[in-house]
């Protein structure tokens, strides 16, 4: 698997997680950042490179920085 494609699901993975945390569905984060429930999907499973104002979107609803998205190795 690419660097970047990881990437992608790792903050896939972080953005589901904390969605399922607040124990919103797909529909409820789709409605709250007007963006569509395939968007959300495929941004939950790393399918596309997200871009930086639908990232932004998704992290205000969800209350943390994009920072907290970032990838860490280590």
């Amino acid at each position: 698997m690419t660097d970047e494609k990881n990437h992608r699901k790792v903050v896939g993975r972080r953005l589901q997680g904390r969605r399922e945390r607040e124990g919103w569905s797909r529909e409820q984060v789709a409605e709250m950042s007007g963006l569509t429930v395939d968007t959300i999907r495929k941004v939950e499973e790393g399918a596309f490179n997200v871009p930086l104002d639908v990232l932004q979107k998704i992290a205000d609803i969800y209350g943390c920085e994009i920072y907290f998205l970032k990838y860490k190795d280590k």
